[in-house]
């Protein structure tokens, strides 16, 4: 998963404006914590960069055909 609540974002319930708001609230209270989910969703999002995933295909397919040889 992209977002993991509490560490690089929050999540928050649909529908729910008063959760929205109080987790908008917390985020931006403290610069520290924003700053370090900040720095978290940059770390994850790199794990889905363009060559990684074609890297994880060619994996699933080499896997596939191995299989059918096998």
């Amino acid at each position: 998963d992209m977002l993991i609540d509490g560490e690089n974002g929050r999540v928050v319930a649909a529908k729910d404006p008063e959760g929205l708001a109080r987790a908008m609230e917390e985020v931006l209270s403290s610069a520290e914590s924003l700053r370090v989910m900040r720095e978290r969703s940059v770390e994850m999002s790199s794990r889905f960069t363009p060559q990684v995933w074609a890297e994880g295909i060619v994996r699933a397919v080499s896997a596939s055909e191995g299989e059918r040889r096998g």
